[in-house]
């Protein structure tokens, strides 16, 4: 257990890379589209802390083209 003033991600930092991906994934599969992934940024209010062209270069270099990532590769690099 941890103490209250702890962040959630302090207190169960797998649960908390889980639920960011979980909460970034789309109902398609397993994977994380580009647009979801900013969706989720923004959801969380996080936007301004990581810009679109640096969300694409890291799609581009895990994903390739296909503006997608595999959701397990998001939990490994968060």
């Amino acid at each position: 257990m941890c103490l209250i003033d702890f962040s959630y991600a302090q207190c169960m930092p797998s649960r908390f890379k889980k639920d960011i991906v979980r909460a970034a994934m789309s109902e398609e599969g397993d994977r994380i589209a580009l647009d979801d992934m900013q969706r989720m940024l923004a959801n969380i209010n996080m936007q301004h802390r990581v810009t679109r062209s640096e969300i694409e270069i890291i799609f581009l270099e895990i994903g390739g083209n296909s503006h997608a990532i595999p959701a397990e590769r998001l939990k490994e690099i968060i």
